[in-house]
């Protein structure tokens, strides 16, 4: 792996550091003015004259100075200073990965005396070290032990490789956490067994009032992909039913929640079934925003494609028209123009050659992404 390489994951993992545990924007101290003066080439030099040892203290010091767990800036540009200030040592500690032994990283990792933005860049230090053999047994048995930090647990479970043999331990953390940990827990039992993660994400929803809101949008989540699963599966009229009940609860939240997030997150797990049902709940709902709207039919314009070269109802078409209004999709110009010629309705026709005409001129791209 070249410096370059590890230079944007130590950036990226620094920011993700911030991202999880927030940033404090007051009294910098003694320990970031050091550093923020230096030119960068006597601060490089600084770096690389300092021991393994050095470096991973002189990151837990400034952590220690401009980092606080759940605490949001105040000043944008001085939580942009402090990312950058920890930037270069993260990124040096990352680079020297293999001069690490694993038992010394995951002593730390365990070591509550050290920061959470410590720790948590030596867990994603520890992932990275071993990115090539997946091997995170003696990380992941940190999760076991108790009074460690559930910041630091949740990072392991966010970065950590999971197998079905980890199912177990992924049900045992989402039972004992209501916040980030047990999302992440939830999170990453929905890729290795999607129908075990659903069993809780239907728990937790039916008894919305006691749970938080980190939970129930990781249930929301799960449940989608289990549902989007499941309708491609013979259980078909088992899952119409399922679909509308949770369609059903996600819009009670949307409705009832005063948390954005969480109702934000209602509205992407609605969108993320993909079926047409969902995706025509959300573009007609005077509850959703007009930039919502557009992210459900981008994230499900192959939905809309295959429904066009399917042999369409009129129904079907004007369903598709009333999405293409609210985002046009250049992918779709061409099966709308052939099936346009047949529509018997003046009016949806009108609609369907008036967009098809700002869909040339305007249209985005489709994006595939979704379809992986």
């Amino acid at each position: 792996m070249n410096k370059k390489k590890l230079m944007l994951i130590g950036s990226s993992a620094c920011l993700a550091l911030f991202l999880s545990v927030g940033v404090a924007g007051a009294n910098l101290g003694n320990v970031l003015q050091k550093h923020l003066v230096e030119d960068e080439a006597v601060l490089q030099n600084n770096i690389n004259n300092m021991s393994n040892e050095q470096l991973i203290d002189e990151i837990d010091n400034l952590a220690a100075t401009v980092g606080q767990p759940s605490t949001l800036a105040k000043n944008n540009s001085v939580g942009q200073n402090e990312i950058n200030t920890l930037i270069p040592f993260v990124s040096a500690l990352f680079e020297r990965k293999d001069q690490l032994k694993d038992e010394d990283i995951l002593k730390m990792v365990a070591d509550n005396t050290k920061t959470v933005i410590t720790r948590e860049a030596l867990v994603d230090l520890y992932v990275l070290k071993h990115e090539q053999n997946k091997d995170g047994g003696e990380l992941k048995q940190i999760l076991l032990q108790d009074g460690i930090d559930a910041q630091v647990k949740s990072r392991i479970v966010a970065t950590a490789d999971f197998t079905l043999d980890d199912v177990g331990l992924l049900k045992d953390i989402i039972h004992e956490d209501d916040d980030i940990l047990a999302f992440n827990g939830l999170k990453r039992l929905s890729n290795i067994n999607v129908s075990e993660a659903y069993g809780i994400s239907e728990s937790i929803l039916s008894n919305i009032e006691e749970q938080s809101p980190n939970k129930i949008s990781a249930a929301l989540r799960a449940t989608a992909k289990y549902l989007k699963n499941e309708s491609q599966s013979t259980l078909q009229k088992n899952t119409v039913d399922l679909e509308a009940d949770f369609i059903d609860t996600s819009f009670k939240i949307i409705k009832s929640s005063n948390d954005e997030v969480l109702k934000d997150s209602a509205i992407f797990a609605i969108s993320e079934i993909g079926s047409q049902k969902a995706i025509t709940q959300i573009i007609e709902s005077d509850l959703v925003e007009q930039e919502l709207k557009a992210f459900a039919v981008d994230q499900n314009f192959i939905t809309l494609k295959e429904i066009l070269t399917g042999n369409p109802t009129e129904d079907e078409i004007r369903f598709v028209v009333s999405a293409l209004e609210i985002l046009p999709i250049v992918d779709l110009v061409e099966p709308l123009s052939e099936v346009t010629s047949s529509i018997s309705d003046p009016d949806l026709k009108k609609r369907s050659e008036e967009v098809i005409i700002v869909a040339q001129k305007e249209g985005i791209s489709g994006n595939y992404k979704w379809a992986e």
